[in-house]
């Protein structure tokens, strides 16, 4: 159970484009663009924090598939 750079650095890509895509369908939805910063921030942390949990938690791909499979 260890967290290396690149794990970081795959969190921070997923803490961006969570909420990119959050304001892109909220924007979708009223149909014009808004920014709600205090939801942008939660899915931005939220998703950051789930993926090094991920990360933390599998050891490898073929751990991640078996639990998956389950």
């Amino acid at each position: 159970f260890t967290l290396k750079l690149r794990d970081y650095l795959k969190a921070m890509v997923m803490a961006i484009g969570a909420p990119v895509l959050a304001f892109i369908i909220d924007s979708l939805k009223a149909e014009q663009i808004t920014f709600d910063w205090k939801k942008l921030i939660v899915v931005a942390v939220s998703a950051g924090a789930a993926y090094l949990m991920k990360n933390f938690f599998t050891d490898d791909v073929k751990v991640a598939k078996e639990i998956l499979q389950k």
